[in-house]
């Protein structure tokens, strides 16, 4: 009888024992790179791309991570590429706090970044940084480029938003011209305006008055034959005039 017991009492301790291993068992599902590729703190994960021999360890950015599906921060079912989930947080996009953008060979179209420096964001876009959101309402009139120089004849501006340039010329005549050149190479060879003058005698002393848009991320240069009344530039928002 006393045997009997004893038995049950093994059975039930056995039983007792599988269950608490099985409530602890951990599984990995997702495949570790090889050993090399850990200790040169890199890695891949995914079904097929973790693979050493679909991705090997010398195709891995330096301390980079590879990820082949979707990734989810604060949500288990991510719905794109990146999927931040939550209604207590926000994110941060990277930040950079001096003047200028990066340099273009570091530029993929769709980049997007914070200045802190002009606290606005900036989005590189069709082969030029441009501010996130484009139009919004017109700047100030100046007549100084960036650096805190007269806008000059003859020289190249590039301008960092959309805008308008505004030039009075001096008194023209006798085969004298006015013109503005704009478009996206440096320097620009594209005629947005042009004005020739051929008068003479007693209606000699012409003045001319352009106002021309420019787009953001173009150049412009203003050549005239006289000394100019004004010379303007008229941002949209915060946009400046940097001379190459």
């Amino acid at each position: 009888m006393n045997r009997n017991i004893f038995k049950v009492l093994l059975v039930a301790a056995a039983i007792i024992v599988a269950n608490a291993a099985v409530a602890e068992e951990i599984k990995l599902t997702t495949i570790i790179p090889t050993r090399d590729i850990l200790r040169a703190k890199k890695g891949v994960v995914g079904e097929d791309w973790s693979s050493p021999a679909a991705t090997p360890n010398a195709s891995i950015p330096a301390s980079g991570l590879i990820v082949e599906g979707n990734v989810g921060i604060g949500t288990k079912t991510p719905e794109a590429k990146l999927d931040v989930a939550g209604d207590d947080a926000a994110i941060i996009v990277p930040r950079k706090s001096t003047t200028g953008d990066f340099a273009p060979a570091a530029s993929v179209n769709g980049m997007i970044y914070y200045n802190t420096y002009d606290k606005k964001f900036r989005i590189y876009e069709d082969g030029a940084w441009k501010d996130l959101g484009g139009g919004g309402a017109f700047g100030s009139w100046t007549n100084k480029d960036s650096m805190g120089s007269s806008l000059a004849i003859g020289a190249v501006y590039k301008v960092t938003s959309d805008g308008y340039i505004s030039v009075k010329s001096g008194q023209l005549y006798d085969l004298q011209t006015l013109i503005v050149y704009s478009d996206s190479t440096n320097p620009p060879a594209t005629e947005r305006y042009y004005y020739w003058s051929y008068l003479s005698g007693s209606d000699r002393n012409i003045i001319i008055t352009a106002n021309v848009p420019i787009r953001n991320g173009n150049y412009f240069k203003v050549t005239c034959s006289k000394a100019v009344g004004f010379f303007y530039w008229l941002p949209v928002g915060s946009g400046q005039c940097q001379k190459q």
